[in-house]
């Protein structure tokens, strides 16, 4: 079982800092699923997770913070962060309603840029100071793929986009900012953006939508 850290204690003596450790109960992970063991390069990979324990507030980081650390085949660490997650049933009425809940889990995701194997492991900190190693819990593999890479700015132009490999990114869209129809509305707006060519928009989420 992982050791946990309890909420750190710093006493300084002499200039010597010094750590209370606890081996009280740490959090295990009671299942871990991917959508891939094998995916294309800058396609995305997906974990899904779930721990033997739950917290009052996970969306707050203070509280917990859980991150997945995936090695890639150049031994790198990356750290990606992993969020809370849970999916409902969403009607069609106007409001729509989200009914059915399932179970919270936990999930990370991640695109891998360079081709070869990756190893997934997972450290959970709770209370900023309870620290749980989980050990790695899968592997994947990346095979090089056609995908133009992530979009990021344009080194030579702030104002512009452009791909991992260089070539150009021009988005289209425009503001759906609410409909008065719900769920179906927004379904009528994207279908016609997608129609159109387009493959951005802006969406006012607040409460009197």
């Amino acid at each position: 079982m992982p050791m946990k850290i309890s909420h750190m204690t710093w006493h300084c003596i002499l200039g010597v800092s010094l750590v209370l450790v606890s081996t009280s109960q740490a959090l295990d992970l009671v299942s871990y699923l991917h959508n891939h063991d094998v995916l294309g390069q800058y396609e995305k990979y997906e974990g899904t997770f779930q721990l033997d324990t739950e917290f009052d507030n996970p969306f707050d980081a203070n509280v917990i913070a859980i991150d997945a650390i995936i090695t890639g085949p150049d031994q790198n660490e990356i750290q990606v962060p992993a969020f809370i997650s849970r999916h409902y049933q969403v009607t069609e009425t106007v409001p729509e309603d989200y009914v059915n809940p399932r179970h919270w889990v936990w999930k990370i995701r991640f695109a891998p840029g360079v081709p070869g194997d990756y190893q997934v492991s997972l450290r959970a900190i709770e209370d900023d100071s309870i620290v749980t190693e989980l050990g790695t819990v899968a592997s994947f593999s990346c095979e090089a793929s056609e995908g133009q890479g992530m979009i990021r700015c344009d080194p030579n132009d702030v104002h512009c986009l452009q791909y991992d490999d260089g070539s150009p990114r021009t988005n289209i869209g425009h503001n759906v900012c609410w409909t008065g129809d719900g769920l179906p509305g927004f379904k009528n707006y994207y279908a016609g953006l997608q129609r159109g060519g387009g493959e951005l928009d802006a969406v006012m989420d607040d409460e009197f939508l």
